[in-house]
């Protein structure tokens, strides 16, 4: 039986190696709770492999810069009604790390800013991304064509996932490049970034030839690839994405078979939010526009509050809505029909716990739902989403 693969991308914030560790280890002692149940000697590691996508080393090299950049990105390849309201939202404070000093509105949404504002900097992010995950592909396919692909994109990495996956899907690899304006922006923005930018133009370079190798090989287009399944967790696509209106691109299901649809890219779509993260209620998706045929774009919305980051990727996948669907989907040999039902069992007796005063104790340590969502209507208000709301 072939290893499936689910891509991870990640959101704002420094992701070093491994920073999914911890989802993971939610997902593979899920699986484990389900195939016990079903009497099977299966560990979720024989069914699905887990590769990591990491994108922020290009923002963590940019803020440690940024008191210098700030007062030059008019010069950039940038979208010029953003790039203002950017430096005035981020300021020219001096850096730590990959986050500006007690700068409290990089920390949500710093990078988010730069992706949706910077065309050279987005451009680095999918090249980057497209380059590993065409990779991956060609490599695994080499090894056993019968492999399935999925990709979980999370917060700002679904946007991130969404226009490298459109580009992948749209650009006829064999023929032509993405982007022929790419050598003019990155020689205007050569002059403004000093020589810092030759390096980044070496880098975007690189990886443009090896996303072209790359996705050649894998037949990567969506008339002749299709990935298993896209998750999208607290979606910000409609705030960030950039190559395409998410209601006109291919990051949705494949049509059903005769029908003139919009050319899907995968087999299924998953939307996922959260009633108490703000992030997945800004501008949230409608599901239902992408869902041709019916049935195979799903919209998961949560309530369930195991603990006061409602937004982490780990918390999410804790609810059986949300991984019955990673499962079914990416692991049909060994969670079957079977396995669906007693995770529907599972949410039917979550609903009726969270009736009971002590659930939220039982569950998530010592707090309440009430002071669980005073919080995150403060991180609402204060920072996240006023923030994202001037820019779209």
């Amino acid at each position: 039986m072939a290893r499936n693969v689910l891509f991870l991308i990640h959101g704002i914030g420094n992701h070093g190696p491994g920073w999914s560790e911890k989802s993971q280890q939610v997902l593979s002692a899920e699986f484990e709770r389900y195939m016990m149940h079903a009497g099977k000697n299966v560990s979720l590691s024989d069914s699905l492999e887990f590769v990591e996508l990491p994108y922020n080393g290009i923002f963590v090299n940019i803020w440690k810069r940024w008191s210098e950049l700030s007062t030059r990105l008019d010069l950039l390849d940038g979208q010029p009604q953003f790039l203002e309201q950017t430096v005035d939202l981020l300021g020219d404070a001096s850096t730590s790390g990959s986050q500006i000093g007690n700068n409290r509105k990089v920390d949500y949404a710093g990078d988010a800013l730069l992706y949706r504002s910077l065309g050279l900097v987005r451009r680095l992010v999918l090249l980057q991304i497209m380059s590993e995950m065409a990779g991956i592909i060609a490599d695994r396919m080499a090894s056993d064509i019968r492999t399935e692909f999925g990709v979980l994109g999370h917060s700002m990495g679904t946007a991130v996932a969404h226009d490298a996956l459109h580009i992948l899907g749209t650009t006829n690899w064999t023929q032509q490049s993405w982007d022929a304006g790419v050598s003019k922006t990155l020689t205007e923005s050569e002059a403004a970034l000093s020589s810092p930018s030759g390096n980044l133009r070496r880098a975007e370079k690189e990886l443009l030839d090896g996303v072209e190798q790359k996705a050649r090989f894998s037949g990567l287009s969506a008339g002749m690839f299709q990935f298993k399944s896209i998750f999208m967790v607290a979606n910000t696509c409609r705030s960030l994405a950039c190559e395409s209106d998410p209601y006109r691109s291919i990051v949705r299901p494949r049509p059903h078979p005769g029908s003139h649809g919009i050319a899907g890219f995968a087999d299924w779509f998953v939307n996922v939010s959260h009633v108490y993260d703000p992030v997945a209620q800004i501008r949230k998706l409608d599901t239902a526009r992408l869902n041709d045929p019916p049935g195979s774009a799903l919209d998961i919305n949560v309530s369930h509050l195991y603990s006061d980051d409602v937004h982490a990727l780990d918390h999410y996948l804790l609810n059986p809505k949300v991984h019955r669907e990673v499962f079914g989907t990416m692991c049909p040999g060994s969670f079957g029909i079977a396995e669906r039902d007693y995770a529907n069992r599972r949410f039917d007796e979550q609903l009726e716990a969270e009736g009971n005063p002590d659930y939220f104790k039982r569950r998530g340590g010592d707090f309440s739902d009430t002071a669980v969502a005073s919080r995150m209507r403060e991180f609402t208000t204060k920072h996240f989403s006023d923030l994202l709301e001037k820019l779209v």
